[in-house]
């Protein structure tokens, strides 16, 4: 759903036409955090991963990395 995100947005489309995609995403990183949290499994690891996760989508979405990236990616 990142991904989709990112492509509809840096390629200009109305907020409408791809509007459950950021939802959707927020949803299943709130499950995420959920599950393991429940599982104990938070630590530095994760941590990083999911910073490299934030800084790699909020670089696609500033443009920072090429269109053709996030049309790979899709």
């Amino acid at each position: 759903y990142t991904v989709m995100t990112c492509y509809n947005f840096t390629n200009g489309y109305a907020l409408l036409s791809y509007l459950e995609y950021p939802v959707i995403l927020v949803q299943q990183l709130v499950l995420i955090y959920l599950v393991l949290m429940y599982r104990n499994q938070i630590n530095r690891k994760t941590i990083s991963i999911a910073c490299g996760y934030f800084v790699l989508s909020t670089c696609a979405l500033l443009q920072i990395l090429p269109k053709s990236f996030i049309t790979f990616m899709a």
